[in-house]
């Protein structure tokens, strides 16, 4: 028999039935009853495992279809320790990584990234070969990532998110919402669907307001050279939203007034338009169609429904020519009256009628 404090070779299976200990001392803790080995002490106790090479040594589970469905295995070579089982890995605890506990947390997952400031997720796909490794803003990647998340600022916080697709992907990132009815006022305390809030803290555990024009939100491209381009900006203090004015492009060569009485029907389908003057011949017929506002970039395709998307910066320029175009057409008109009040000394009313133009 094998005795206590002392070891044996076995050159072949050893075949044991019923409960087996294996007791430095008893504790008096039951056991469970489907148990067939228990390794007992009241100090520590453990289960060793050693070997001089860089074999694999760990705990297997077998079944009538796989002598290994599942596998808790530590690879010497690697230093790893892997845990594989063939459809579920289930918790019901939380789960921690360099931590041990989180009083925020009931039954979640924490990762303390200790000093580190790289990575602490990645999400990978082996289908997925993208080709880039080391042009991203953020942090370097691999070829199968296609989210990382890292912070913004070493040893500051934040967080950086970086989604990654193939050259031929069309879309990089897809986010959905679905819920119940949102709510349909409009205030500054209203809520929408989707809602995002930007804040300010002093460092000391209270809020604080943003300083006047601070730049909330930003949007934009990286161009080819890997700069950021902002191409939009929506400001914290007071709402205002600045555009990019790079696209814009004068249309002055068009009857900018046409075609925003145009643009007014396509977006009403002339509901609540007065048809009268303004579209008589004594007046010019509004005769810009879609296709026109297509043509000066003002609106896009129309889907199978007949809506369409309209863009910003032309409809500002087009209604910013409007204007000027009025005024041109205004003075030369002025002009012409002048001229003709002035060719007629004898004219009643003349210098009020000059007047009315000097003051215009």
């Amino acid at each position: 028999g094998l005795v206590a404090g002392t070891s044996a070779t076995l050159s072949s299976t050893l075949a044991v039935t019923g409960l087996t200990t294996v007791q430095r001392e008893s504790t008096g803790v039951s056991v469970n009853a489907s148990s067939v080995l228990n390794i007992e002490g009241n100090g520590a106790v453990y289960a060793s495992f050693v070997s001089n090479g860089a074999s694999e040594q760990g705990f297997l589970w077998s079944d009538a279809a796989s002598s290994a469905a599942a596998q808790l295995v530590y690879v010497h070579s690697t230093d790893s320790m892997n845990f594989t089982a063939g459809a579920l890995f289930s918790f019901n605890k939380s789960v921690y990584i360099n931590d041990s506990a989180n009083a925020n947390a009931t039954l979640g997952l924490t990762i303390n990234q200790a000093a580190n400031n790289n990575q602490i997720m990645a999400f990978k796909q082996s289908n997925v070969g993208h080709g880039a490794t080391t042009i991203l803003l953020g942090e370097d990647i691999e070829v199968d990532d296609f989210y990382t998340a890292a912070m913004v600022t070493a040893n500051s916080g934040g967080l950086w998110e970086q989604v990654i697709s193939e050259s031929g992907g069309e879309s990089y990132r897809m986010d959905t919402w679905n819920g119940g009815a949102p709510q349909t006022s409009d205030t500054t305390g209203s809520t929408a669907a989707m809602n995002w809030y930007g804040g300010l803290h002093n460092g000391s555990n209270a809020d604080a307001d943003f300083a006047a024009n601070a730049n909330l939100c930003a949007w934009g491209e990286i161009d080819s050279s890997n700069a950021r381009q902002t191409r939009m900006i929506l400001k914290a203090d007071d709402g205002e939203l600045h555009l990019s004015n790079t696209t814009l492009v004068a249309i002055d060569t068009e009857d900018d007034v046409q075609l925003v009485r145009a643009m007014q029907f396509e977006a009403s389908g002339g509901e609540g338009m007065r048809p009268k003057p303004w579209d008589t011949e004594d007046y010019g017929v509004p005769a810009f169609s879609h296709e026109k506002l297509m043509e000066v970039g003002v609106l896009g395709e129309k889907d199978a429904d007949g809506e369409c998307l309209f863009r910003v910066q032309p409809r500002f320029a087009m209604n910013e020519g409007a204007i000027w175009q009025n005024y041109v057409r205004h003075q030369e008109l002025a002009n012409c009256l002048r001229s003709l009040v002035e060719a007629n000394p004898h004219l009643e009313g003349r210098d009020t009628a000059l007047a009315l133009l000097e003051a215009n």
